[in-house]
């Protein structure tokens, strides 16, 4: 990479690997994303995303890559959502989660989008709450719908389509 950075996320779009946000070695939150081509063993950098985070969820949907939740020392946890058109190569905002999320897992399927779990925002220095919500984002509609919990409060975690 061409830029260190810890606390990222990453996911595979097309044989490709997609590294958005994280903390730089210096401690603050990264707008900047990366793609690597593990054929040509190459690191391309994309352009920066509008805010900066760590913690967050990425996933690639169609033509396009969310940046979904996280958090930042500026707004603790995050609702905001960005997306990454290929075909036009900017970062827009999208419609915000209903909850803001750190530590957000996120996939697609079938056309749409899943954000499971996360860390809420911190009140009055009080310990960090682990959700169990899941919501559930429709790029036609640009709008996110929250659905059944999950059993138990995660985050931090993966998910996979098997």
């Amino acid at each position: 990479m061409s830029v260190a950075r810890y606390n990222f996320a990453c996911c595979e779009r097309e044989g490709l690997i997609y590294v958005v946000g994280g903390v730089s070695h210096e401690g603050i939150e990264l707008t900047t994303a990366e793609v690597y081509d593990p054929i040509a063993r190459r690191w391309t950098s994309l352009p920066p995303m509008r805010y900066c985070r760590a913690y967050l969820g990425v996933a690639a949907l169609d033509d396009c890559l969310y940046a979904v939740g996280g958090w930042n020392e500026r707004q603790d946890a995050l609702n905001i959502v960005e997306r990454f058109s290929f075909e036009e190569e900017q970062w827009v905002e999208i419609a915000s989660m209903k909850q803001p999320r750190a530590g957000v897992s996120v996939i697609s399927v079938n056309g749409l989008l899943y954000a499971a779990g996360g860390r809420a925002t911190v009140q009055n220095f009080s310990a960090p709450v682990t959700s169990d919500s899941v919501e559930v984002y429709n790029p036609h509609t640009d709008s996110w719908t929250e659905i059944s919990n999950m059993i138990t409060s995660r985050c931090e975690g993966g998910l996979a389509v098997l």
